[in-house]
């Protein structure tokens, strides 16, 4: 990654930066990327002193014998990711129980059914996907290179092709993430997103339900407000809750 200063929070994204990937053992997928913008990923792991990088590649890639492409195979002919999840694994260090566990999960569940998508290209995955890396640092103001640590290169989330996610052949699909596991709404106990919370440092006041959920697709920049069709899922199953 090459950058003056890497992203500190999620959010601080910094853009128009470089990133460059060699692969000793198959040097035919090394390629370069500029104008890429790096974030930082996820949600509770962002308070961690390592942290996930989000590397998306705006204007694609180049590989080194000069052709371009507009996103990254993880493995030789896998669908392209334009948006790389470089994942440090800081809480589960032997780098398994995230990607290695939700590829077993993959190749399982496609072995007992297909969602749509997959019917129609068996390449479309209902998991993240990733390889092991090593990740280092280039600081574009001194020129110094760090070694960051050991990572997981994965599929991001973000990447709506690898997925299915087609909004022309499914127009109404959306896919939620629950980033909370201990709330009323997150447990179904009650279906309310009028609430709201006030930063006690800000002042700045959000909608409450944005600290339960947060949406995948559509995936945008900012957070996504219509939970009209989420809502009515979550209508229902608190309506069977028996409490």
């Amino acid at each position: 990654m090459q950058c003056e200063e890497l992203p500190q929070y999620k959010g601080d994204k910094k853009k128009n930066k470089s990133v460059y990937f060699v692969d000793n053992l198959h040097p035919e997928r090394n390629f370069s990327a500029t104008g890429c913008q790096f974030n930082v990923q996820g949600t509770s792991s962002a308070v961690y002193p390592i942290k996930n990088f989000k590397v998306s590649f705006k204007k694609g890639i180049t590989y080194a014998n000069g052709d371009t492409a507009k996103g990254f195979p993880i493995e030789e002919g896998d669908l392209l990711a334009s948006t790389l999840c470089l994942k440090a694994d800081y809480a589960s260090s032997e780098h398994a129980n995230n990607t290695v566990l939700v590829d077993y999960y993959d190749t399982l569940v496609r072995d007992i059914f297909k969602t749509p998508p997959q019917k129609i290209n068996d390449k479309v995955r209902t998991g993240i996907k990733g390889i092991p890396i090593v990740v280092f640092w280039e600081n574009t103001e001194t020129g110094e290179v760090k070694f960051q640590g050991m990572y997981n290169m994965n599929n991001d989330k973000s990447n709506e092709n690898v997925f299915g996610f087609d909004r022309e052949l499914y127009p109404h699909l959306e896919s939620w993430e629950f980033s909370n596991n201990t709330s009323d709404r997150t447990l179904f106990k009650k279906s309310e997103f009028e609430e709201t919370y006030t930063d006690a440092e800000t002042g700045k006041v959000s909608p409450a339900w944005l600290a339960d959920f947060e949406a995948r697709y559509p995936d945008l920049d900012e957070p996504y407000s219509d939970y009209t069709q989420f809502k009515r899922v979550a209508d229902w199953i608190v309506s069977t809750d028996r409490r």
